[in-house]
């Protein structure tokens, strides 16, 4: 009954996202340019549903920050994991709430085969629940403009969270054995591979000491950084379009404008690039930034499992541990 009910559809609704002809291709190009040529995704059956996804994305803050924008759109139309992926080209007025529910589901029961980067895995809880949230928001948008007849994600709840994220958490002493074994390894090597080691350092330590998102990281330029009579600042627009100022320790901050020097970088360059292949001078990834950050994790022999959020886990239980509110 509810799928007979969604079959047709009100041409007056066009008059909501317009002509809705080419946004097809207007999807496909949107994704190209956020997630890169190399990523296949799955596109929405018709014209029509991309006109919604399009209108859904240009809506509300998430139409000012590219890196929510980018990741809604992966959630959507990810070739093994995306939401388009698991219903099998099924125009979005034909979803029912059974099908926002399976997806749920699946979710939690999906591996990620191994590559030579990383080892098999399953979807952590946070992406579960990012991830559904993707999904019923566009549901909600749509059905909410009028776009579809029903919100097939209402009442289908998100995956309920571990009852404590501590464990993701370093120790203060642990914390200091990974940036010390990141400056030793730097201290180690010579020529240009010493570069390459310095620039790790300061990332895993810029990360701890500031609690910065690693996606604000790879975007940062030294014209965002200024001097301080406590050291420096570091100037940046953070979720939802909101500018923060965040405190850089005077030894950290010295540390970077002698990189800075070293490397004879403008305002406009990147603090953190890469140094190899075709990506050379281009600010670093944040696959790359994972990659450095659980390298340093290991030669530190550290057992956990150590992400780029860890740092921001591991400052905010280390500040709440010592007395802060």
């Amino acid at each position: 009954m509810e799928n007979t009910a969604l079959q047709t559809t009100n041409e007056t609704r066009l008059s909501q996202i317009g002509d809705t002809s080419g946004k097809l291709g207007e999807l496909a190009g949107l994704i190209a340019g956020l997630l890169g040529e190399n990523f296949k995704p799955t596109l929405p059956a018709t014209d029509y549903d991309a006109g919604i996804i399009l209108d859904w994305l240009r809506s509300g803050k998430k139409a000012e920050c590219p890196n929510t924008r980018r990741e809604y759109l992966r959630d959507l139309t990810h070739p093994a994991t995306g939401f388009l992926t698991f219903i099998g080209g099924k125009p979005l007025s034909f979803v029912s709430r059974q099908d926002t529910q399976n997806f749920r589901r699946v979710l939690g029961e999906v591996t990620i085969p191994a590559t030579d980067r990383r080892e098999a895995h399953s979807l952590a809880v946070s992406t579960q629940r990012r991830m559904m949230a993707s999904v019923k928001g566009l549901l909600t948008h749509a059905s909410g403009i009028g776009l579809l007849q029903f919100n097939a994600g209402k009442g289908v709840a998100l995956p309920s969270l571990p009852s404590s994220k501590r464990d993701k958490a370093l120790r203060h002493s642990d914390s200091l054995r990974m940036l010390m074994t990141a400056q030793h390894r730097a201290e180690e090597e010579t020529g240009k591979r010493r570069a390459i080691r310095r620039r790790d350092y300061l990332l895993n330590k810029l990360c701890y000491l500031t609690g910065g998102r690693i996606s604000e990281i790879t975007h940062l330029k030294w014209a965002h950084l200024y001097a301080t009579d406590a050291g420096g600042e570091w100037k940046l627009m953070g979720k939802g379009s909101k500018e923060r100022l965040i405190r850089i320790p005077p030894e950290l901050f010295a540390e970077l404008m002698a990189e800075r020097g070293e490397r004879q970088a403008t305002d406009d360059d990147y603090v953190f690039v890469s140094a190899k292949g075709k990506a050379k001078g281009k600010p670093l990834s944040i696959s790359q930034c994972w990659r450095i950050i659980t390298d340093t994790a290991k030669a530190a022999g550290l057992q956990k499992k150590f992400r780029p959020h860890s740092w921001r886990h591991s400052l905010a239980t280390q500040l709440l541990d010592g007395g802060a509110p």
